[in-house]
């Protein structure tokens, strides 16, 4: 199918869920008087693949879903109704995180501080809560970060916060991945994985690793609109960059054996244009897995 045949899909289903302007402007990410131009002028108008995109996620879809009628107009029409998930145009635009990343985050808040407080937060950032129900569901970094910054406000320490990471490999038992983790034999193996897995972070960075017998380095690259951000002092990537050191040195957790002790030698929180984070394995292959209620974190030498 090509741009003509798509961005006439997207005229039709505009027509029939009866999306407005106004709407149409805050899903595609346009300004309304380029939204006008564009609907009065079909066939020589046409959508890009980003705004597309954009307004694929307003609707919860993929443009595949769009295109190829993959939808139920009338829960379509209850979206449309009702409002967006995310109404925070900051967090809908550039969305190249998925909301799974943050939801065991969303999950400890509401153990510790209870559904609605957690409700209420999410609805302060100008995110509709009901967005965790599908995983899959697009948001930009810029609610990571919020995220994170906001739990702050709530009393949570920065060592609570950076070790927040390890909650999410609890959700991650269980799962395809989690299996995979489990047939790991020894930290070489189970960083194998990791190494294999990138498609499960966000895209906001390029991930290399370096990797052998001894241990591992870990290089996290900004994209160029991440880098752009940072550059102009529009994101603060500082309580992210801890949260993700801590998070790698918890995947052993998922193969039976104890969590790493990670450093990180260089940051983007520091000024560095990568983030650089390193690990070495103990000589043992194998230890026998701790026991869920005595998991403790080694010393972190680098918060």
């Amino acid at each position: 199918m090509n741009s003509l045949q798509e961005d006439k899909k997207i005229r039709e289903l505009v027509s029939k869920i009866g999306v407005d302007f106004s709407t149409l402007s805050h899903a595609t990410g346009q300004s309304k008087r380029d939204v006008f131009g564009w609907w009065n002028q079909p066939g020589i108008k046409i959508l890009s693949p980003r705004h597309i995109e954009n307004f694929a996620h307003y609707l919860s879809l993929t443009p595949e879903q769009i295109v190829s009628d993959q939808f139920d107009l009338n829960e379509l029409r209850k979206k449309i109704i009702l409002g967006p998930k995310i109404e925070n145009e900051v967090y809908h635009l550039d969305a190249y995180s998925k909301v799974r990343t943050t939801a065991h985050i969303i999950k400890f808040l509401c153990f510790r501080f209870g559904q609605s407080k957690a409700d209420q937060l999410l609805r302060h950032m100008g995110v509709h809560p009901c967005i965790y129900t599908l995983l899959d569901n697009k948001i930009s970094i810029e609610f990571f970060t919020d995220l994170l910054s906001k739990i702050a406000s709530l009393g949570l320490t920065e060592d609570e916060i950076n070790h927040l990471s390890c909650y999410m490999f609890l959700t991650i038992e269980g799962t395809a991945l989690g299996e995979k983790f489990s047939q790991a034999q020894n930290y070489f193996e189970c960083y194998e994985i990791v190494n294999s897995s990138y498609d499960q972070f966000d895209h906001n960075f390029h991930y290399k690793m370096d990797l052998d017998q001894d241990g591992f380095k870990f290089y996290a690259y900004p994209g160029e609109l991440l880098q752009k951000k940072i550059m102009e002092r529009k994101i603060n990537c500082t309580r992210l960059v801890f949260y993700r050191k801590t998070m790698l040195g918890w995947f052993p957790y998922l193969s039976g054996l104890a969590p790493l002790s990670v450093q990180l030698t260089k940051s983007i929180a520091f000024g560095d244009p990568f983030c650089l984070i390193e690990g070495s394995f103990p000589q043992q292959k194998k230890t026998s897995k701790p026991q869920k209620n005595k998991l403790r974190l080694l010393p972190d030498t680098n918060s």
